[in-house]
């Protein structure tokens, strides 16, 4: 039973946890789309804040996810968001 509650609390912390610093991982434009998928806008936003396609906001998206092992958007900008300052880290789950 204890095994089952450290997996489960690994599992999570591996979650919400994507690794090292984001930032550090991608490049300037990546994290120009990254700042602003986090402050909550569309592809078709970023696009035309940053006078790109939306296939290239896509592209570098998929490459940010791989880059920092986030396994969606909402994750990435959370974990961009907690990098930021801008939101505390979580805490631990209840058993």
């Amino acid at each position: 039973m204890l095994a089952r509650h450290l997996g489960n609390l690994l599992r999570f912390y591996i979650r919400v946890n994507p690794g090292p610093a984001v930032t550090a991982k991608l490049s300037a434009r990546e994290r120009d789309v990254v700042r602003l998928v986090a402050e909550g806008q569309s592809n078709r936003q970023v696009a035309e804040a940053l006078c790109i396609s939306i296939d290239t906001v896509k592209h570098h998206l998929t490459h940010a996810l791989v880059a920092t092992g986030c396994s969606n958007r909402t994750q990435l900008a959370l974990a961009w968001q907690r990098e930021m300052g801008s939101m505390p880290a979580p805490g631990l789950p209840r058993l």
